[in-house]
């Protein structure tokens, strides 16, 4: 089976937190269920992610990637708990796969438990996510729920300097009137 590869990082809701998808590459529906997550609108793909899972194709790193996406489907639904069980699912498989730290993160952020998100996309950050600007922006989010706006900005401004292209942490920036690394032309 061919390894997984990371990719993918779309908004959630707008300033909300971002989500990190993982490519899944061993079966069709394991890459169906990865395009579904990719994809900043719905969520049809949970039945391939279903089928994925059942098929028993996938190889243990693959499995715990299309639980990552599942989750992420999940999550898109607002269905959370099935999020978190999906992602705890991804963390029990492979240990520290940084994607199911930044999204397990995110239902943390929205359930209010801004500490257990910060503590999550901490863990993304280390473990060295392929998708470290989303999890510095995630960070700074929490953060900034937390009341900790300098660490808050802090963390937008790396966010930002890893994606000058990406638009929220840019108005992030703004809106503590600082001034955002200009966007690639």
């Amino acid at each position: 089976m061919k390894k997984f590869i990371l990719a993918g990082v779309f908004t959630l809701l707008m300033a909300g937190p971002s989500l990190a998808a993982v490519t899944v590459l061993g079966s069709t529906e394991g890459q169906d269920c990865y395009f579904a997550a990719r994809s900043p609108f719905g969520t049809s793909g949970i039945s391939a992610c279903d089928q994925a899972l059942r098929s028993g194709t996938l190889d243990k790193t693959e499995t715990a990637g299309t639980h990552v996406n599942r989750g992420i489907l999940y999550m898109r639904s607002r269905d959370f708990e099935r999020a978190f069980a999906d992602f705890e699912k991804a963390l029990q498989i492979v240990p520290g796969i940084p994607e199911a730290f930044v999204n397990r993160g995110n239902v943390y952020f929205h359930r209010g438990e801004f500490n257990a998100a910060l503590a999550d996309y901490t863990a993304a950050i280390n473990g060295d996510t392929k998708q470290l600007f989303a999890a510095y922006y995630n960070r700074g989010l929490a953060y900034e729920r937390l009341g900790q706006r300098d660490k808050a900005i802090e963390d937008f401004k790396t966010a930002n300097t890893l994606n000058p292209d990406w638009q929220e942490p840019r108005d992030k920036l703004s809106q503590y009137g600082v001034t955002p690394v200009a966007a690639q032309q």
